[in-house]
């Protein structure tokens, strides 16, 4: 009979230096990429927006300047901004003002509504009275009423976040009119430089999205339109 080893084994794995500083590169690597895609995401979500507004914006763009006589896509771009500023700016001037005045109101209201619940002679009344909920009411009513003398902080930071979102608005629409200008240049451009045999394929692709975001920027812009219009009718 064959005598059993049983000795154990034993596997020595080798690393070199050279592997272990690649892998500590691509490790690193990979963090400062992600870092920087981390930082960098609220400008890249401003690109993507005026890249969508631009392609929403281009029909009316582009019918504009073929009816103009000279032509001018800045000029048409311009009316374009025109027509769409005004509408922002007359829909914000109209429910802007109640909605304040209406959160203003419920907001002074809300210690006086508390106090008259636990006296109305209704099915909340007589639930506060039946589980005997008076002096918390009366407590949340105090605090309440306490607490809008010290409104400074969160009115700052909220002036500072509207503040940052008009600044991101405004970049948004410098970005879109540079990209309805500018856009058919860089396209023509860029068909230049696609292989000859390669372009009339890519082209019938890009034209094929651009329908398929087109219409679909435009649906959503009609739905925002119309809930708009049931959100005025209930503020008025």
């Amino acid at each position: 009979m064959g005598l059993l080893n049983n000795k154990k084994q034993q596997l020595e794995v080798t690393v070199s230096t050279n592997t272990l500083l690649k892998i500590t590169l691509f490790l690193l690597g990979t963090i400062f990429t992600l870092r920087v895609i981390e930082n960098m995401r609220h400008p890249l979500t401003l690109v993507f927006v005026s890249f969508f507004l631009a392609l929403a914006l281009n029909p009316v763009v582009t019918s504009l300047s073929s009816k103009l006589k000279s032509k001018s896509r800045v000029q048409a771009t311009a009316m374009a901004y025109a027509i769409v500023v005004s509408v922002l700016v007359s829909f914000f001037a109209i429910i802007v003002p109640p909605l304040i005045n209406q959160t203003t109101e419920f907001i002074r209201e809300v210690p006086a509504t508390l106090s008259d619940i636990e006296s109305q002679d209704s099915a909340l009344g007589d639930f506060v009275r039946r589980y005997e909920l008076e002096e918390q009411i009366g407590n949340f009513a105090s605090d309440w009423s306490r607490n809008l003398g010290s409104v400074q902080g969160p009115v700052l930071n909220t002036a500072n976040r509207i503040f940052a979102n008009v600044i991101s608005i405004v970049t948004v629409l410098v970005l879109t009119f540079m990209m309805l200008v500018e856009g058919p240049r860089w396209l023509d451009s860029i068909w230049k430089h696609t292989p000859t045999d390669k372009r009339s394929k890519y082209q019938k692709v890009a034209k094929k999205m651009y329908r398929v975001v087109t219409s679909y920027v435009n649906g959503q812009v009609i739905v925002a339109t119309i809930g708009a219009a049931f959100s005025l009718v209930a503020l008025l």
